[in-house]
């Protein structure tokens, strides 16, 4: 039949890129600011594969591939020489306001997945701490994340992008992320990486048939790229030289580093409900609900210091199952849950 999902890639709203750079005199201090407006993307395999086979062709043009190699080698040069240069600071703000993406059951399927990324945030600030030591801080955010199912009816139905007929499986997530990193490589005081995490409350909602959907979407999205497209093999990786050392040559130890943090990650979940209910695909009945799963307060914390060794932390504040059948089912409705002194 035919494909109901005709616009692969839209925008909404008047405004699709909002775009701001700004520099100083040397490319001293350097400023960007990049917001985008509602854009939704729908995965159709055959335009994903169709798209995959024509660029593959370009893998075996030699020229392409020594520019990209060049390219690639300055931009890390670069990277690296700002990162040393503390005198110099770039800062970055990018916005993506509700960007979402349709994943279908098959191409001409009326069963998709909508996953709404809600508000994604990106950005950074400097720092100077004791004795000038300046740490970078990067923070990345997203709010409301939603996924949910719907049952298309008509072209007109998926075109109006609309609310009706659709069911969450995963309900409005908060996540937070920041990243600190040292500017000096010879302040050893601070971790060389540092990553905090917070996420909210996660609820999800899952009926056998979503569970059934998202089997059926996540292997078409698979298949897309576990297809052969040009039938080449990769290329075997580079031996390394493990030749012994000449004759009369002795190799420079290598200078002593005092221990320290190489990374520093803190983990915490708020809350994570999860609700099981089964339903009948052929009918408008509401499903019914199963069990119910709660985990409240996870904490996991890791560190990597400089000589390999590692230590990590995990708590866990409680976790309560629930029968939620009819009580004429089962009366005893608590399944498990911690037990207090």
């Amino acid at each position: 039949g035919t494909s109901p999902h005709r616009d692969i890639f839209s925008i909404r709203g008047d405004q699709m890129v909002n775009f701001y750079f700004y520099s100083t005199l040397e490319n001293k201090n350097r400023l960007l600011r990049v917001s985008i407006s509602e854009c939704r993307f729908v995965f159709v395999q055959e335009f994903m594969r169709s798209n995959l086979e024509f660029f593959a062709g370009f893998k075996d043009t030699q020229a392409i591939v020594e520019t990209a190699e060049t390219i690639q080698t300055r931009a890390k040069a670069k990277l690296k020489e700002d990162l040393e240069d503390v005198s110099r600071f770039f800062i970055f703000e990018v916005i993506i306001i509700n960007p979402q993406f349709v994943l279908p059951r098959h191409s001409t399927s009326n069963d998709i997945i909508i996953g709404d990324l809600g508000q994604i945030a990106l950005h950074n600030t400097f720092k100077s701490h004791e004795q000038g030591t300046i740490l970078q801080n990067i923070n990345f955010s997203v709010t409301a994340m939603n996924l949910r199912s719907r049952k298309l009816h008509s072209e007109a139905e998926y075109s109006a992008g609309g609310s009706s007929a659709m069911q969450h499986i995963v309900q409005d997530i908060d996540l937070g992320v920041s990243v600190v990193i040292p500017r000096s490589d010879e302040e050893l005081r601070y971790p060389e990486l540092s990553v905090a995490v917070d996420v909210s409350s996660v609820n999800v909602i899952l009926t056998n048939t979503q569970y059934q959907l998202l089997l059926d979407v996540s292997d078409y999205v698979l298949k897309t790229f576990s297809a052969e497209t040009d039938g080449t093999s990769a290329p075997s990786p580079t031996k390394e030289n493990t030749s012994p050392p000449i004759d009369g040559q002795v190799e420079s130890p290598s200078p002593e580093i005092p221990l320290h943090a190489l990374l520093l990650a803190d983990v915490k979940l708020r809350k994570i409900s999860l609700q099981l209910a089964k339903d009948d695909d052929t009918t408008t009945t509401p499903a019914s609900p199963v069990l119910s799963l709660s985990v409240n307060n996870m904490h996991l914390g890791l560190e990597q210091q400089s000589d390999s060794s590692s230590s990590v932390r995990f708590a866990l504040h409680s976790i309560t199952i629930e029968d939620k059948r009819p009580f004429s089912s089962n009366r005893h409705r608590t399944l498990f849950t911690p037990v207090r002194p």
